[in-house]
């Protein structure tokens, strides 16, 4: 059972707010005939789902004299004291925390109110506070008389004569729609606001709960299996409750809590990135503070005795694992603890990729760098013990990092996609078990002119996309269903960069715990890149354009760094950060290779960088 005020990793004492603070709250608000003790209940799934990325989780008391209570009679009062009630507590959070990023999700009539409140404090300065306003059923646009008569024959008679009901049923919905819509445009670029729906809800009809322009719906069906009569079941009968739990439904809540306004510039996050120095630097993204991780590297153009490249951070965001290429070509894979600085070679290797536990790192050992890619034999190095636990296929070619499955030891699986150098140009997409050398039956190497590039376990769906190249065809992005063993085309790509597969890039992401996909192609030398977010859940597909031609996502889906190359006598690298609408900007100018610190970012003075040893 949760706790009010849930306090997640991050938080930070009363003491040290004091000084600065700068949490991020989920204000919960649950509707018409709950109990305040029935929160945790209500937004039990919601919570496991996205209040990890919270400092506090706070839940709304309809009570104006009771923070931490209320009854099913308070629920009834005029919408009025309820939005009253929503004001008083966020003024004591703002108070108590005067940096705070809240943001409001409201089921049924709590989602009336926390609009309601937005719109009241469009002019305020409180608005500058909430980042997100996400309603789940909820009658933003008013309740016609015939949902009132549902409401009175599911309930009772009594709610239907409440204060908030006869308030619902006199709105003129016309008018309050047209109202909704022109309030949401207004607030887009500082507040993202989303309207979810059920169609089969039939307390809150689609109608009664969306704003066009700002809504998702669902079909969930009803629940069977309960005892309709019962009160304590009303809203599941009525397709009420379904959309708290729904799994399609909490993906998306996840989703839009992570979205930035669209005119909001990047105040959270850090990214690892190599300068136009062929060092490893560290940007914070909220203060545009910087700093050089590393001391020895060179400019690549300046013919370096080394430079550094294939950023990947730890799981725990407290160290980063990236690539020493030297000038003869030869690799060492090294890892850096980014507090202290400290430094160690863990191999000859190239391009690692941790595994989610961030027990093992998978790299390419003894590696060289040919032609863009890097040549040697799969291997896994054991962080605890610090020594290489296995070997798997040599004479491998790779241009991508291999990609990792989930946590479970016994299940832990990684994927890559390979040329290899004994068979060339044959290629495969090749599955390995932690315990090498043994490998899965995914093994594609076909024909001579199919080549297959930059393989991606899904985070949480047992699926693998792939990209499948032919000369004579377009591209295709490709998935594999581990559970069926069946691969199905998503998505044509059309490639106009002639004949040479080297002068294209191909970019495959997971967004997040999603079915989503980020999918980028890009000719190196004249060609514009182009960018698709596909669903692989329901076959959607949405074209974007970024500014630049390699896209990294950040982990949460809610940003994107993307490289822009400009070469004349020589290429010049500028890297890009926006939010995931497009908006807000954060520009470095000369750096490459961008690495999404996977949690929230840490102090970037913990120490005198001039101090970093390498051992």
């Amino acid at each position: 059972m949760l706790l009010l005020g849930l306090l997640l990793p991050g938080g930070t004492s009363t003491a040290q707010t004091k000084i600065a603070c700068n949490e991020r709250v989920l204000l919960l608000l649950q509707g018409i005939e709950t109990e305040y003790s029935s929160w945790t209940e209500t937004f039990g799934d919601i919570i496991n789902a996205a209040g990890p990325r919270y400092n506090k989780v706070l839940p709304f008391s309809y009570n104006l004299q009771d923070r931490n209570n209320y009854t099913k009679k308070n629920t009834h009062q005029h919408l009025s004291h309820s939005v009253s009630a929503l004001r008083q507590t966020i003024n004591e959070e703002i108070q108590r925390c005067p940096g705070v990023s809240i943001d409001l999700l409201g089921h049924s009539l709590g989602g009336l109110i926390a609009l309601n409140y937005t719109g009241t404090e469009e002019q305020g300065p409180a608005l500058r506070h909430i980042k997100h306003l996400v309603t789940l059923d909820s009658p933003v646009n008013g309740s016609s008389k015939e949902t009132i008569r549902v409401m009175a024959d599911k309930v009772s008679y009594d709610l239907a004569e409440s204060d908030v009901a006869q308030v619902l049923v006199q709105l003129n919905q016309e008018i309050v729609l047209n109202r909704n819509i022109a309030l949401a445009e207004r607030l887009k670029e500082k507040v993202v606001i989303r309207t979810l729906s059920s169609v089969d809800d039939v307390m809150v009809p689609t109608l009664d709960a969306m704003i066009p322009g700002f809504e998702v719906f669902f079909n969930l069906g009803v629940t069977t299996g309960v005892k309709c009569a019962s009160s304590a079941y009303w809203a599941t009968c009525a397709g009420h409750e379904q959309i708290l739990h729904a799994q399609s439904a909490i993906r998306t809540i996840k989703e839009a809590l992570a979205e930035l306004p669209h005119g909001e510039a990047l105040r959270t996050g850090e990214i690892a990135y190599t300068g136009a120095d062929g060092n490893i630097w560290l940007a914070r993204l909220a203060t545009g503070e910087k700093r050089k991780l590393t001391q020895d590297g060179q400019p690549i153009e300046s013919y370096a005795r080394h430079w550094y490249s294939n950023l990947a951070w730890s799981p725990d965001g407290t160290t980063l694992a990236y690539t020493r290429i030297k000038a003869d070509h030869s690799t060492e894979l090294l890892l850096t603890d980014v507090f202290s600085g400290r430094t160690r070679v863990v191999a000859k290797g190239a391009l690692p990729s941790w595994s989610p536990s961030g027990e093992f790192i998978v790299f390419l050992d003894s590696a060289t760098q040919s032609l863009g890619f890097f040549v040697g034999t799969i291997a896994v190095f054991d962080v605890q013990r610090q020594r290489i636990l296995s070997h798997g296929s040599s004479n491998v070619a790779l241009y991508y990092p291999p990609s990792w499955s989930g946590d479970d030891f016994d299940n832990l699986w990684f994927v890559y996609a390979a040329t290899d150098t004994n068979r060339s140009p044959y290629s495969r997409v090749e599955v390995a078990h932690i315990g090498l050398p043994r490998t899965s039956g995914l093994d594609f190497s076909l024909t001579y002119d199919k080549q297959f590039f930059n393989a991606q376990w899904s985070p949480s769906q047992g699926k693998i996309a792939y990209m499948s190249a032919q000369r004579s065809r377009p591209a295709a992005v490709m998935v594999y269903d581990s559970a069926t063993q069946t691969s199905t085309k998503v998505l044509d790509v059309s490639m106009s960069c002639g004949r040479e597969m080297g002068m294209v890039d191909f970019q495959l992401s997971w967004l997040g715990q999603t079915s989503k996909l980020l999918v980028g192609t890009a000719c190196r030398q004249d060609e514009k890149p182009i960018f698709w977010r596909v669903d692989t859940a329901n076959n959607n597909v949405q074209r974007f354009t970024v500014k630049g031609a390699i896209a990294v996502p950040s982990f949460d889906g809610g940003a994107i760094a993307a490289v822009d190359y400009t070469c004349r006598e020589k290429c010049v690298s500028t890297l890009t950060i926006t939010n995931a609408s497009g908006g807000g900007e954060v520009v470095i100018n000369q750096a490459d290779s961008p690495a999404w610190n996977p949690k929230p970012p840490q102090v970037l003075a913990a120490h005198n960088p001039g101090e970093s040893r390498t051992t």
